[in-house]
């Protein structure tokens, strides 16, 4: 299976290599089953960033599987870049991982599984983890629940469901076709919002119990900038009925139940690995 992925970076040296490192040392790269076109478009801060970036393109540069791509220049915001990226994905599955944030060495292993067991599948996610700066993951939870209408509605945004991981979602390239790539360009905060309220017109996303990466939390990053955030989430959300903001409370507090629960409650939208058939039902 073919892997595209982007890192938008700018003024990230100082996490970038252990973030470029968590995609380039995937297993299933290693071991011959999957291969990777990774671009990292960085913003031209000239801090070290392409540097870095052209040193690991050197060492992995007689690898079968992966392909390295660097685009250093002056872009409009981390969404100008990260448009400027998935632009050029031609097949397979896609997804982006911001600097300072790592994938799990087995996340494409289970990504290519379980999009090979289900070819309907359209998009997923993993389990919802956050990492210490320091590498630590610190926590970890099972999802419940996305449901379509609400991605559309905006009511995945912390108050007070969680929000959609970034780090553990991947979609099948044909979900760019439905993508407006200026307006993707043009968001400052909430452009990862607008990507899932597009995708869930067109298909629902699947929970998959596994480990597939970590949202790192820094101190001074963007995503704490939440008043503006949904500010911008506003502009494509669509307004939600009465009964959605009352229904939210129960599935919030379903995402406290046990795994059993949620997998009798949400039969087909969460899948979890049977180690008998060793396949993910």
């Amino acid at each position: 299976m073919h892997f595209t992925i982007v890192t938008p970076c700018y003024r990230s040296a100082h996490t970038l290599e252990a973030t470029l490192r968590s995609v380039l040392h995937q297993s299933a790269l290693s071991d011959g089953t999957a291969h990777l076109t990774y671009w990292v478009v960085e913003g031209g801060a000239q801090d070290g960033s392409a540097e870095r970036v052209q040193a690991l393109q050197a060492e992995f540069a007689q690898h079968p599987h992966i392909t390295l791509h660097l685009i250093s220049e002056a872009d409009a915001g981390m969404y100008d870049a990260l448009a400027k990226g998935l632009q050029r994905a031609q097949e397979g599955v896609c997804a982006y991982l911001n600097a300072g944030d790592r994938y799990e060495p087995t996340a494409f292993a289970v990504v290519q599984s379980v999009f090979t067991q289900h070819p309907h599948l359209q998009w997923l996610c993993g389990l919802e983890a956050t990492r210490a700066e320091q590498g630590m993951i610190l926590n970890v939870r099972q999802p419940f629940r996305f449901r379509s209408r609400w991605i559309q509605h905006g009511l995945y945004n912390g108050q007070p469901l969680p929000f959609i991981q970034q780090e553990t979602t991947f979609w099948r390239s044909e979900l760019h076709a439905h993508i407006d790539w200026a307006r993707l360009a043009s968001y400052r905060l909430a452009g990862d919002a607008y990507l899932w309220h597009t995708f869930a017109q067109h298909a629902p996303l699947t929970i998959v119990s596994a480990l597939l990466g970590a949202f790192t939390v820094h101190r001074g990053q963007q995503s704490e900038a939440l008043d503006r955030y949904h500010a911008e989430w506003a502009q494509h959300a669509t307004p939600a009925h009465a009964w959605d903001h009352l229904q939210k409370w129960g599935d919030y507090l379903l995402w406290y139940a046990p795994q059993s629960l949620k997998k009798r409650l949400n039969p087909h939208g969460l899948l979890v690995f049977d180690h008998a058939t060793q396949a993910w039902r």
